[in-house]
């Protein structure tokens, strides 16, 4: 079946009164493709997205330099509340904002602490590098 018989039969089984015969000339997957897109402009008109506030408040937080696109925002500290907690304590100064660095290339820092460069061989417990 090529994608146009599909999209023909997928407008056949959505359409409120029977279609004409099948024809080769008309694009049926711009039709349905239209049609998809119409559908799903008025579901999102209908249902707007709106993220939760832990996630508002991860962004908030990543915004304010807590976090950097290094860092993953977690459903499960997310569902204990933690994101919330900390921006509300940094925002009324009961928690001191971490500042830490997190630049890789330059400096090869990762949460304030120094990285061997990459052409440095690291010693093995026996003593030799690698």
């Amino acid at each position: 079946m090529t994608p146009n018989e599909r999209a023909y039969e997928l407008l056949r089984w959505q359409a409120i009164a029977p279609l004409a015969e099948y024809q080769e000339t008309l694009d049926y997957v711009a039709i349905q493709r239209q049609r998809s897109d119409i559908a799903l402009d008025q579901w999102d008109k209908e249902n707007p997205y709106e993220s939760s506030p832990e996630l508002t408040a991860f962004r908030e937080l990543e915004h304010m330099g807590q976090y950097t696109q290094h860092d993953y925002y977690s459903p499960s500290k997310a569902a204990n509340g933690f994101y919330t907690a900390q921006l509300r304590g940094i925002n009324d100064g009961s928690i001191e904002p971490s500042g830490r660095v997190r630049r890789i290339k330059a400096g090869r820092e990762i949460r304030g602490r120094k990285l061997p460069s990459r052409g440095t061989p690291r010693k093995t417990q026996g003593g030799s590098s690698n």
